[in-house]
């Protein structure tokens, strides 16, 4: 049924609230520490760690205990703990790992009153017995270091669940997160959090489709671009796989057709989306927000766009359209995944050759896609455009490997290009760095021209790596806008019922140790395409880089850089319904601007991204909010500033 995904979550949500509001709480809350106490146990505790017991099974088949009101929980942890056995003996001491590293390592949750003496000191024993070693449940990619998990799959395979698989798939997941997620630290959630949150929903799911729903919510709680969730449910009776032959772009609160094929005359790229099938998209996009990864809004909203296009039947689709000539209603046919990539994959820039030189005003400049350059043919490559005036390097899509092997044409040695927090999996909870230099092949020669380097919201990973090393070149420009934050190798989960699932499993800086998880990279000029200029066929983020070359420099706002952080009081103030926020910030950060009510509910989020430095100011409008006192706060890197404002109607 069309749009059965977002009913079906709009359905989840409300009933998870109401159902939580008149149940038995005792039960989610022994849930949610027998997670805790089964997790502890599956990394921590020796003979579990060896494997030889079925842990997931001692799980499954103790669950039903719970529901028994009559229950005593300190009894029933003692199965676990009987299970497992004595603990081994030490004969050494545990290493003494920096706090900046041990992050995601916090037993305090065993000190809670939930726990009788006996459990406590249980916990405790197999904490101080505890020493580092392998573990059957999870291992390392060689010479990477990112969590491999393919001995952690049982009832994977099954084709339906049980409440209790369910909840297995909640545990292992939450667990494997939280030990061993390299950025649970920057979630936007505490982990704790959610998984309070999740155990009602996956308890009260009624079928495989909401169990699959519950699940990509889950997901999507890790703010990770990599956090793809995928599963024959999820594929063909949630999101769908049946396309509109559009690509889309979400440009300041439109959804727009970027891109769409000579079969579809009625619409062009730069019409406005504002209705799918009678729906207005806005509702559309809030619906799959929840269940849609995205690391930053950046890559959140990108995410969206390419669920919004799917459908699970293959009727035809009507679209409400607007642009230069009004609105109107236009139909479409559907197409296949397999023809929905050729068109994704071809759409501009990505039709562009391996590279090609354009001039402007007498100048050569070297174009370079990064998304079809071969490793093979970048010295073929380089001898082409080595005497060009400067180098376009398009990072607008997915490299194939080039990078590292482009370094010795850039730079005169091989370089550092980031540092990596790689969980230690013998040591749960804890993290060590490592860092290489990078760069094969022959130094003697440097192109040192200018370079420019395209990027945007669909640079993710391997490309955000590249450009790492690309902006260390003495003559790099970055030009475009918030990349996806996700950076760094993916490691792969297993759930029950045929769900499996990635996040990002090493932790990727720069090598003064700055964050690019969530972030992404920063543009020295920052430049979205506009609606007008993709209705013109125009490609603004490339005009940029001639406009900087020749300098022009109508493309960048000259403004006199802050030197301090600061948050100003909103005018007018009181206000209705509408008021103006400024702020500035002296370096490029990532910021964030949010409204909160005087329950601290966050009630509108007014920045979510990254800002160069500048001041700057925002309209809010209150309209859909009752009278009353708001709050409203800024975060830029480690500044926090909150002012109190005045809604009165």
């Amino acid at each position: 049924m069309k749009y059965l995904r977002y009913v079906l979550f709009v359905f989840i949500c409300c009933f998870s609230f109401n159902f939580a509001q008149t149940t038995n709480e005792t039960y989610y809350n022994n849930l949610y520490y027998t997670c805790k106490v089964w997790g502890f146990l599956k990394y921590f505790h020796t003979s579990v760690a060896d494997g030889k017991l079925n842990w997931d099974s001692v799980l499954v088949t103790n669950l039903p205990k719970l529901k028994n009101t009559d229950t005593d929980y300190n009894s029933f942890l003692s199965i676990f703990f009987n299970a497992a056995g004595q603990m081994q003996t030490p004969s050494t001491p545990l290493p003494n790992v920096p706090k900046d590293l041990s992050y995601n390592l916090n037993t305090d949750w065993m000190k809670d009153d939930i726990f009788n003496s006996t459990s406590k000191s249980t916990l405790q024993d197999i904490f101080i017995k505890f020493r580092p070693r392998d573990n059957y449940y999870i291992q390392d990619v060689d010479l990477v270091g990112n969590p491999l998990l393919n001995n952690d799959k049982q009832y994977y395979s099954m084709a339906s669940t049980t409440l209790e698989t369910r909840l297995l798939a909640l545990f292992r997941y939450w667990n494997i997160i939280n030990y061993f997620y390299p950025y649970k630290n920057i979630l936007d959630k505490n982990w704790d959090d959610v998984l309070k949150e999740m155990i009602p929903i996956i308890a009260n799911c009624t079928d495989e489709i909401s169990y699959n729903s519950a699940i990509m919510r889950l997901t999507a709680n890790i703010n990770d671009a990599h956090a793809v969730t995928y599963g024959t449910v999820i594929a063909y009776k949630i999101l769908g796989q049946n396309y509109l032959p559009i690509k889309l772009k979400y440009i300041k609160g439109s959804t727009v057709v970027l891109g769409a094929p000579l079969g579809f005359p009625q619409v062009k790229p730069g019409d406005i989306i504002k209705k799918i099938n009678g729906i207005p998209v806005e509702n559309l996009r809030n619906n799959l927000r929840p269940i849609t990864n995205g690391s930053n809004e950046a890559s959140l909203e990108r995410n969206i766009n390419r669920n919004l296009v799917t459908f699970t039947d293959n009727k035809i689709v009507q679209l409400e359209i607007e642009n230069e000539k009004g609105v109107s209603t236009v139909s479409s046919n559907l197409i296949n995944q397999i023809d929905y990539n050729y068109l994704d994959n071809n759409a501009y820039p990505a039709n562009l050759p391996e590279w090609s030189i354009i001039n402007k005003n007498g100048k050569n400049f070297g174009l370079v896609n990064m998304g079809k350059l071969t490793v093979s043919n970048i010295p073929i490559m380089f001898n082409a455009l080595w005497n060009t005036d400067a180098l376009i390097l398009d990072c607008r899509n997915y490299p194939n490997g080039t990078g590292w092997y482009m370094i010795n044409y850039l730079f005169p040695s091989p370089i550092m290009i980031a540092k990596f927090t790689i969980p230690d999996i013998t040591f749960p909870g804890t993290f060590y760095w490592a860092s290489d230099v990078q760069g094969y092949g022959d130094f003697s020669k440097t192109y040192n021209k200018r370079i420019y380097i395209l990027f945007n919201e669909d640079t993710q990973s391997q490309a955000e790596f590249t450009i790492m090393a690309f902006e260390q070149h003495p003559m790099a420009v970055k030009i475009g806008s918030q990349t996806a934050g996700a950076d760094g190798n993916t490691s792969k989960l297993y759930l029950p019922g045929g769900i499996f699932t990635y996040f990002t499993g090493l932790g990727t800086f720069y090598s003064n140790f700055q964050q690019t998880q969530r972030i992404g990279i920063v543009p020295n000029i920052e430049v979205t395409p506009t609606i007008q200029g993709i209705r013109d066929g125009r490609d603004e983020v490339m005009e940029a880089a001639f406009n900087h070359y020749f300098g022009v420099n109508d493309i960048e706002q000259k403004k006199e850089i802050p030197q301090n952080y600061s948050l100003n009081q909103n005018y007018p103030n009181p206000f209705n319904p509408t008021t103006t926020i400024k702020f500035s910030i002296p370096s490029s950060q990532y910021v964030t601007l949010k409204v909160y009510d005087l329950l601290g509910k966050n009630v509108a989020t007014l920045v979510n991204s990254v800002k160069q430095p500048g001041s700057y100011e925002i309209n809010f409008n209150g309209e859909k909010l009752t009278s009353g006192v708001y709050f409203y706060q800024l975060k830029a890197g480690s500044f926090v500033s909150t002012k109190k404002f005045l809604l009165m109607k």
